[in-house]
C-alpha cells in the first residue's frame, strides 16, 4: 500500500468516516495527477485541500471529480446555494 492510501485511511479514521470509496479516491487521485501533473501525494492533498473548505467528505468530492461532475483541476468550486430573502 502506499504512502498517499495509508495517509487517507488514517485522516478518514480520525474524521470516523464509516464507508469509504477507496477505488473512487484512488481514481480521482490519479485524475488530479494527470489533469495537473503532480504525483500522487500531492494530488491526494490538493483533493484533501479542495474537500475541507467546502466541508465535504473526501470520498464524496472523489466521487464528483470520476462521475465528472467536478472537473479534475479543481479550479471550479460549486455555487453554494444563496438564502431566498
Amino acid at each position: 500500500m502506499n504512502q498517499a492510501v495509508l495517509h487517507t485511511q488514517l485522516i478518514h479514521h480520525i474524521r470516523g468516516e464509516r464507508h469509504t470509496n477507496w477505488v473512487g479516491i484512488s481514481q480521482a487521485t490519479g485524475m488530479v495527477m494527470a489533469s495537473l501533473h503532480v504525483s500522487s501525494p500531492s494530488a491526494l492533498a490538493r483533493l484533501r485541500g479542495a474537500a475541507f473548505p467546502e466541508d465535504r467528505w473526501l470520498s464524496d468530492l472523489a466521487g464528483d471529480i470520476v462521475a465528472r461532475r467536478r472537473p479534475a483541476d479543481l479550479d471550479d468550486p460549486p455555487t453554494l446555494p444563496t438564502k431566498a430573502s
